[in-house]
């Protein structure tokens, strides 16, 4: 990347972290799309460091995107162990075999490829919920009782109230 290439950057943060993490992110959003790519393709040419502590560069993927590419995690170290070439667009696995290249939409499809090659593939368990799936599973309304026409407020407030454990005057 030449250094005469105006950055543009349009807005820049850090992000937040857990005690005792990672160091936390920086987040940067650039005016243009295809400075972002430049930037990208330059810091993972090279190895970066700042303080004798090496920097890594990559995109800001959505949590739900995220969450499906940490499932790759194991098999992806599994193949670079065994020198295999792969990728990982968004949240597939593309994985260039000797016999041609595949495309795993899911880190099940491809651990099952894998041992299908004899290779040792831990199970993966089950991910939990996110924070977002716990708040929208919990705000979700259920309607207990439909009202009718003329039913009696005070009656069904009682009823309610009974029903749920309340004290009744």
């Amino acid at each position: 990347m030449s250094e005469d290439i105006k950055l543009e950057i349009q807005r820049a943060h850090r992000a937040l972290a857990l005690p005792d993490k990672f160091p936390r992110a920086i987040i940067v959003n650039f005016l243009r799309f295809e400075v972002k790519e430049n930037v990208l393709k330059t810091a993972w040419r090279t190895v970066m460091e700042v303080e004798g502590r090496r920097v890594t560069f990559d995109h800001d993927y959505s949590s739900e995107v995220a969450a499906k590419r940490r499932k790759y995690a194991g098999l992806k170290r599994i193949l670079k162990d065994k020198g295999i070439r792969f990728q990982s667009p968004m949240d597939t696995l593309r994985v260039y075999w000797n016999e041609g290249t595949m495309l795993y939409k899911s880190a099940q499809d491809a651990a099952r490829a894998m041992r299908q090659r004899g290779w040792q593939v831990p199970d993966s368990r089950e991910e939990r919920p996110t924070l977002l799936q716990r708040v929208e599973a919990a705000r979700k309304w259920t309607r207990l009782r439909r009202r009718e026409r003329g039913d009696n407020n005070e009656m069904r407030v009682r009823e309610d109230r009974h029903r749920i454990g309340g004290a009744d005057e």
